[in-house]
């Protein structure tokens, strides 16, 4: 029974961690916008599916494993549950792009496309974040759509 409680209470803080960076994106994002024409560009609709498909997996064995009178999957599940509650609730901010002509929006700071200095892209591992690098050596990590997106958007400023 402890190993329940324990995993209870992991899966717990790691939702916490997770309703804490939602707020805090939630906010940011609403204070970059600041009433600031941008495009919205969702792709998260999969990747929630996929979370809120782990969470009724963590749900079923959390039921399954009371029913088997087995903690170790109970707890198994609890975490698996819980952990994935926490992505799902975040998923709408880590893949979704704000963009516009002239900057985008990421992690609730506005980067101008002229502000890029490269990319830095992960090699050998498909589907990884690339690293917005800025002049000033700061680095934005963003999904390989929204990479795209930028990419374009930021050869369209170097040529003007």
């Amino acid at each position: 029974m402890f190993i329940v409680l324990f995993a209870a209470i992991i899966g717990s803080v790691m939702l916490g961690v997770k309703v804490k960076e939602y707020r805090e994106s939630k906010e940011t994002l609403s204070a970059a916008l600041n009433d600031r024409k941008y495009e919205h560009y969702p792709f998260f609709k999969f990747i929630l599916v996929s979370y809120l498909i782990f969470v009724a997996i963590g749900i079923g064995s959390t039921i399954y494993g009371i029913y088997l009178n087995d903690t170790t999957t109970a707890s198994m599940g609890i975490v698996i549950a819980l952990l994935f509650a926490g992505e799902a609730l975040t998923a709408p901010y880590k893949y979704s792009l704000y963009y516009n002509d002239t900057s985008f929006v990421v992690k609730g700071k506005t980067v101008r496309y002229k502000s890029i200095k490269h990319f830095d892209k992960m090699k050998y591992i498909p589907y990884a974040f690339v690293k917005v690098v800025t002049t000033n050596g700061e680095k934005y990590p963003v999904s390989p759509k929204s990479y795209d997106i930028i990419y374009k958007k930021y050869e369209e400023c170097k040529k003007k």
